[in-house]
């Protein structure tokens, strides 16, 4: 994803300096702009005959009717406009073609044709002479085409994290809850209430025995599943795992050495430290103590 979005950017900018770089060379036929390799700023413009003029009384010879096109730029072109004029064929000087009856004079004259030759410019022109807003619609188009990318990507890596994440902690509650050998259903109402409450979906008692006879009976490779997990989820959520786990384990109000194992080969392979497993451990030691303290002072009592 983000090699492409280079990549984009790229071709963004090539194009804006190709672009750029073609403008001054196809413009530069007049001054007035302030070329830097690659890049235009000011004003150039280009007369390009139509049509010759005779000479007349009114006109000299070595004229003709032309086009004759302006380009704003900076950086790149931001407008341009196009008139028809009266130009010399082998020169720079020009003048505007007259109006309303001095237009009519000239035409009856025969100084001018009549109707005046009427033109239109190549699309490749307004492409210079807008090619600084092309180059903003380049860049807008480039950053809406990244945005959407990274916001599908996202969404789709966050549905498939939760997707994984619901698949693995039902693998590793009834893992542990089958880890002692022993299947109760003071476990299976666990698994029940600590799914819920991380996902806020239902797991039923039947999928809760479906799974657990097929772990029992397929004896898969847990610890492979939950190193493909590990790629998926972040660090709470892998603690998130491993409180799970010691929910269904303490359960019954002990922890034998077998479920240790369990909980050690959890943190392993979704690679938790030390540290962080010894604090969630320790968590559900301090709950357990605060329990069995209060029953006791009810006892006395």
């Amino acid at each position: 994803m983000k090699r492409f979005s280079q990549f984009l950017l790229l071709c963004s900018l090539i194009f804006g300096l190709v672009l750029a770089a073609s403008t001054a060379d196809a413009k530069r036929k007049r001054g007035g702009g302030v070329v830097i390799p690659f890049f235009v700023f000011g004003q150039t413009d280009d007369l390009n005959c139509i049509q010759d003029i005779k000479e007349s009384e009114f006109l000299p010879s070595g004229l003709c009717l032309a086009e004759y096109n302006v380009y704003n730029y900076f950086f790149a072109g931001i407008s341009t406009t196009s008139n028809l004029v009266i130009a010399e064929k082998h020169g720079n000087g020009y003048m505007d073609v007259p109006t309303g009856n001095e237009l009519a004079l000239f035409q009856s004259a025969g100084a001018l044709p009549s109707p005046l030759p009427t033109y239109s410019r190549p699309i490749i022109d307004y492409l210079y002479g807008y090619s600084l807003w092309l180059l903003f619609g380049v860049i807008a188009l480039f950053w809406a085409v990244t945005k959407k990318i990274r916001t599908t990507t996202s969404k789709k890596n966050a549905r498939d994290a939760e997707v994984a994440f619901e698949a693995g902690l039902k693998r590793v509650l009834i893992s542990a809850m089958i880890a002692d050998g022993t299947i109760d259903e003071e476990e299976i109402n666990t698994i029940k209430h600590v799914y819920a409450r991380a996902t806020s979906k239902t797991i039923d008692e039947s999928e809760i025995k479906n799974i657990s006879e097929r772990l029992i009976s397929e004896k898969p490779d847990g610890n492979s599943e939950l190193e493909k997990l590990r790629q998926v989820l972040t660090v709470q959520g892998k603690l998130t795992l491993v409180r799970a786990a010691m929910m269904v384990l303490c359960s019954d109000g002990r922890l034998d050495d077998g479920e240790i194992t369990y909980l050690e080969s959890i943190a392993k392979s979704l690679q938790i430290s030390d540290y962080d497993l010894n604090r969630v451990v320790s968590e559900f030691v301090q709950i357990n103590e605060t329990q069995d303290d209060q029953q006791g002072n009810a006892a006395e009592v």
